[in-house]
């Protein structure tokens, strides 16, 4: 199991930036509809949690957004490190791309 935990930093406010995570969020499941099965989002106020299934692997997140940060865990199903920080980097890549 390969584990995520990214702190990445904006200027936004979190109600925009909250807004733009989740619009991130919506973006993937139409980009990656074919690898997703079974994704929810579980949203609570400015916390959300992710179960999904990812090319027939469970997958479990979670993200909250601040004034400052936004904040995403989350296990995947992957021992190869490799893997995991490919992985990783892309999540962070997109996530701080919206938060441009």
């Amino acid at each position: 199991m390969h584990k995520i935990d990214l702190k990445i930093t904006h200027t936004l406010g979190s109600v925009v930036a909250l807004e733009r995570a989740k619009g991130l969020l919506e973006r993937l499941k139409v980009q990656f509809s074919g690898q997703f099965t079974d994704l929810e989002e579980i949203w609570e106020g400015n916390k959300g949690d992710f179960p999904a299934t990812i090319m027939g692997m469970a997958v479990s997140g979670s993200l909250e957004v601040t004034e400052e940060h936004v904040i995403l865990k989350g296990d995947l199903p992957t021992d190869s490190s490799f893997m995991g920080a490919l992985i990783e980097m892309t999540i962070r890549n997109q996530v701080e791309s919206v938060l441009k």
